[in-house]
């Protein structure tokens, strides 16, 4: 089972910002990009991925983010956003960690939130 950690932002989360904070997150690793589908991976130097990112998604119909992260989180962001939901593999702490420290420099970056919440040593 993976490891899932969602970063809604107010910015538009360009590739530019998108590979940038995956750097930040393990700068000694990999990005591959798949231009076709839009993912990028944040991968170890023998290539096995360790956090896959699905394309920004713009959500701007209102309610949508209540219905999905809880009461209280739309208000707070207002609309639009941007939805970039980062997986990493099951199994693997270190993915784990890794898809956490790209959400929080997506937000630092991109002003949002992340769901679930970070533990306090990713804020």
């Amino acid at each position: 089972m993976t490891y899932d950690v969602i970063a809604v932002t107010r910015e538009l989360p360009d590739r530019r910002s998108l590979v940038a904070g995956m750097l930040v997150a393990g700068e000694h690793l990999r990005v591959r990009e798949d231009a076709g589908s839009g993912i990028v991976q944040l991968c170890a130097d023998d290539g096995t991925a360790l956090v896959r990112l699905d394309s920004p998604i713009l959500v701007r119909v209102p309610g949508e983010i209540d219905r999905l992260l809880g009461p209280g989180h739309g208000e707070r962001l207002g609309l639009p956003v941007w939805w970039v939901e980062a997986h990493a593999p099951g199994g693997r702490p270190e993915a784990a960690r890794l898809a956490r420290r790209f959400a929080a420099e997506a937000v630092r970056r991109l002003s949002g939130v992340v769901w679930p919440p970070l533990p306090e040593e990713h804020r």
